[in-house]
């Protein structure tokens, strides 16, 4: 018995110098898993360059003219 819409298309690829092949569909599932942890990444790298930002501001500070606070 055979397929009804035929055989499933395998991708080649090389790492490490070793040939490697597998179906189509194990293909896409690793393309979504990777999609995945490149925007994990992505968010952990804007967390810590928002939290640097955050602590580099500058602390308010009084001038001895003015009785007004500098924060409401």
């Amino acid at each position: 018995m055979g397929t009804c819409c035929g055989g499933t298309k395998n991708i080649q690829y090389n790492y490490n110098g070793k040939n490697h092949l597998i179906r189509s569909d194990q293909a896409e599932t690793l393309d979504r898993f990777s999609q995945g942890a490149n925007a994990r990444i992505q968010t952990n790298k804007m967390k810590i360059e928002l939290a640097k930002e955050i602590a580099d501001l500058k602390k308010p500070s009084f001038n001895n003219d003015s009785t007004e606070t500098l924060l409401s």
